[in-house]
């Protein structure tokens, strides 16, 4: 694997720590088919599940934006990092970021507007990553990672565009 490959995978494996330090553990399961176990109240992105998605953009601050995406071809699906990387993905850490999305809430969060919160501090004028999902029917959703919290090195501040 080259540089681009293991970049790449770096990328995924952070969003997949992101992901998981955000998630919310009183969160219930309320059913569906997802990636993550399905819909719960209060997700990022409502309209997207993880199983569903057929495209992730994700762009690290000074670098090449990278697509991942869902291919399928006799073997079946599958994920690609799109041209000019050309390579499959791994699918672990992709599934990790899927679940990661369906288990994305909004409950927990910082007030907008509170003087912690300006983009200049939490990093989101000038954001580390950006992460957009495509769905099947056209549905997106972006999130934007930005610096982390000076209390806390196991959290970044995030935000849904």
């Amino acid at each position: 694997m080259n540089w681009k490959g293991t970049a790449a995978l770096g990328v995924l494996l952070v969003i997949a720590l992101a992901v998981y330090f955000f998630r919310s553990p009183d969160s219930g399961n309320t059913g569906g088919s997802g990636v993550g176990g399905g819909p719960q109240k209060n997700r990022l992105f409502p309209d997207l599940i993880g199983d569903r998605i057929d495209r992730i953009d994700l762009l690290r601050k000074g670098e090449t934006a990278t697509t991942l995406e869902r291919t399928t071809d006799f073997d079946g699906s599958y994920w690609r990092l799109a041209p000019p990387i050309d390579k499959p993905a791994d699918t672990t850490l992709v599934n990790q970021m899927l679940y990661g999305l369906d288990k994305f809430v909004t409950s927990g969060g910082m007030q907008p507007g509170a003087p912690g919160t300006l983009p200049a501090v939490t990093g989101l004028d000038d954001p580390l990553l950006v992460v957009t999902f495509h769905g099947p029917q056209g549905q997106k959703g972006t999130v934007r990672f930005g610096k982390q919290p000076p209390t806390n090195s196991a959290a970044v501040f995030f935000q849904k565009e």
